[in-house]
């Protein structure tokens, strides 16, 4: 039989297991389950489109479009970021563009605020 403090050092494991379990899911686990997650509009605070260039002999140009944005959740508002890499700068630049206009919105898991996930190309209204 367990004692409190044995019991005490499960829990903590397993919620340390959980945490670790989703912050390490590949992108494509984390935004089918922020699929079922509540979306929040954001406002983009800057963007820019970054030339990359690759190491080495054969390396390559890539050009990453990042941008920083904010987004509140019951009046509290959380900080949030979004890259993504393209071959060319046109790409790039229209997805700036685009992020820039808006709408944005960003889901976010309603037991902690602060996780979010942001995909431009699925959550372009609000549900």
């Amino acid at each position: 039989m367990l004692t409190t403090t044995g019991w005490l050092f499960l829990l903590v494991g397993l919620v340390g297991l959980g945490f670790l379990r989703y912050k390490v899911l590949p992108p494509w686990q984390r935004r089918r389950v922020s699929a079922s997650w509540p979306m929040a509009k954001a406002t983009v605070g800057s963007g820019a489109v970054v030339e990359e260039r690759g190491s080495g002999e054969g390396g390559g140009v890539a050009f990453r479009t990042e941008i920083l944005f904010s987004y509140s959740v019951l009046g509290t508002a959380y900080p949030g970021e979004y890259s993504e890499v393209f071959g060319i700068r046109e790409e790039a630049e229209h997805l700036l563009r685009s992020l820039k206009q808006g709408p944005l919105f960003v889901r976010y898991n309603p037991a902690a605020p602060g996780d979010y996930f942001m995909d431009p190309y699925r959550d372009v209204r609000e549900a």
